[in-house]
C-alpha cells in the first residue's frame, strides 16, 4: 500500500487519532500493534474489505463532484458537454 508519509504534516494529532477512531469503530480499518526496538509497541491500521468499499464508492462521488465543479471553473456550459 502506498505511504501517506508526505502528507502526514498536514494533520495533528489531536485531528487525526480522532477520524482513525472513527474509521476503526465504522469497521473501515483495523489495527495491530507491532513491537518497537525503540520504544513502546506501535499501533498500526490496515483497510478493511468494507473500508475499501466505502473508499471506493466516497471516490467515486467525489470524482463526479469534483468533475462539475471543474466545468463551472473553467466557465464552460454543463449541457454543451453532451
Amino acid at each position: 500500500y502506498p505511504t501517506l508519509f508526505p502528507y502526514t504534516t498536514l494533520f495533528r494529532s489531536g485531528t487525526i487519532y480522532p477520524l482513525f477512531n472513527r474509521l476503526k469503530k465504522e469497521k473501515y480499518v483495523e489495527t495491530y500493534l507491532k513491537e518497537s526496538s525503540t520504544g513502546p509497541s506501535r499501533k498500526y491500521y490496515h483497510i478493511t474489505a468494507d473500508g475499501r468499499t466505502a473508499y471506493n464508492q466516497m471516490r467515486q462521488e467525489w470524482d463526479e463532484f469534483s468533475g462539475v465543479i471543474n466545468i463551472l471553473l473553467r466557465g464552460v456550459d454543463y449541457n454543451e458537454q453532451k
